[in-house]
């Protein structure tokens, strides 16, 4: 008998535990080399950009090509808009749910995902919130007990992975308030820090260390007895990398121009959008520094991956509107757009979407201008100015997806007269129920 298929999915055992199996993609590049990353429920990236899960050295193959993630269903395989495809012998596929052990090829690399090892049963959180972070999926409540327990013990280093606006910044913050530590929770941004200034920025400096220096506190004096939170801490320099190391190994550092060591006792958490291991490899990151900081290393997933969670945050920043805004004020073709968008700008994009149909009807919607080709289109037009286009302008700038929420608008509008639906959109009553049945609407 073969195995069973509960064998090869996420499984939910009960509101607070979950089976995850043993899953491990292995990558094989042009060079012939083999990586291999561990895969669980956050998605894990394959392409040539820097900040890939995965990075190849393939000239066919796409900045973000594919993406691979565990779901309750299967191995998802999911092709990231790539320009020479995602294949599966001689089919190019999109989205697909993988076999164990069936090899993907894209470019001249190949993909395949093993089982090796036991089922492990991991804790949820049985709440949807971890401070101001929402999240009902299974990945997210993952997120939120590893975090939850981590967040007391002062000797683990909490590092921080995903895409930017995923809420890194507003985890850290209930990383803080979960820890009970007495001191403030203080950021520092290497991003939107110049470089000649991080290491003064961190650790401070005294008067006249560097021309024109008045005596500055820095942020780890700040920080005190609380919590430090060092975002973008892939553009910190090498040289403040191992300043850095030498303080937490130490709990005590050197203000810039000083001889004399300061202690502290502040917990380290740190986030990136980069790949720090691809960093590491690359010599562009310590790697003493990176195991310090990365005993716990959290993927904080795009909203794409968890589109599960959107209803519960649309509400949740509705009801801190003022007034609060009721739920059923959102036009249904919105909630259906919010269900298909890509999302780049992750929940900061969703809440702005949501801000911008409710305060301003009738401007269209601020889509963020990197929406793949073939998903919803860049500027979309609230729902009495998307019904005033005719369908050769809507078929122009929208898809499938675009589509389904314009047809569902109009026949709305018509009260579910097809004839007078066909007539206001320009087209004749055949090609719009062969339309309904192409969008699988009712």
């Amino acid at each position: 008998m073969g195995r069973r298929r509960e064998a090869q999915t996420v499984t939910e055992i009960s509101r607070d535990k979950v089976a995850i199996p043993p899953f491990f993609i292995h990558v094989r590049g042009v060079d012939q080399s083999v990586e291999t990353i561990s895969l669980g429920l956050h998605s894990v990236v394959i392409g040539t950009d820097d900040d890939a899960d995965i990075v190849l050295q393939d000239s066919r193959v796409s900045g973000k090509h594919c993406a691979l993630r565990a779901t309750p269903t299967g191995i998802l395989l999911e092709d990231k808009k790539s320009k020479n495809g995602t294949w599966i012998g001689p089919v190019r596929v999109r989205e697909v749910l993988l076999p164990v052990g069936l090899h993907v090829a894209i470019g001249r690399s190949e993909i395949w995902v093993e089982r090796q090892g036991t089922t492990k049963v991991e804790r949820l959180s049985k709440t949807s919130r971890f401070g101001d972070v929402l999240g009902e999926s299974q990945v997210m409540r993952l997120l939120f007990e590893d975090l939850r327990r981590a967040a007391p013990k002062e000797e683990i280093g909490i590092l921080l992975l995903g895409e930017t606006g995923t809420g890194k910044t507003t985890l850290a913050k209930a990383v803080h308030q979960a820890s009970g530590r007495t001191g403030r929770f203080v950021l520092v941004s290497c991003g939107e820090t110049p470089e000649p200034l991080i290491a003064s920025e961190l650790f401070g400096h005294l008067r006249g260390s560097f021309t024109g220096a008045v005596a500055r506190r820095g942020k780890l004096a700040e920080a005190d007895t609380g919590t430090l939170f060092i975002d973008e801490i892939g553009e910190l320099p090498l040289e403040s990398q191992k300043k850095l190391l030498t303080a937490i190994d130490e709990k005590k550092y050197c203000p810039i121009g000083s001889n004399a060591y300061q202690s502290f006792q502040a917990q380290i958490i740190t986030a990136t959008h980069k790949n720090l291991r691809q960093m590491v490899r690359e010599g562009k990151f310590r790697q003493d520094l990176y195991y310090r900081l990365a005993a716990l290393t959290v993927t904080v997933p795009p909203l794409r991956d968890r589109r599960e969670d959107i209803p519960l945050i649309v509400e949740s920043f509705l009801a801190r509107q003022s007034p609060p805004v009721a739920p059923s004020a959102l036009q249904p073709w919105f909630s259906e757009l919010l269900q298909s968008y890509h999302f780049p700008g992750n929940v900061r994009e969703l809440e702005n979407l949501v801000r911008s149909h409710i305060h301003l009807p009738g401007v269209p919607l601020p889509l963020d201008q990197e929406e793949p080709p073939d998903s919803a289109p860049r500027h979309v037009t609230l729902e009495r100015e998307l019904l005033a286009k005719p369908y050769a302008v809507a078929r122009e700038i929208g898809t499938d997806r675009f589509l389904r929420v314009y047809l569902t608008g109009v026949l709305e509008e018509c009260g579910g007269n097809v004839a007078a639906a066909a007539k206001r959109m320009g087209i004749n009553e055949k090609y719009l129920y062969k339309l309904k049945r192409r969008l699988h609407l009712p």
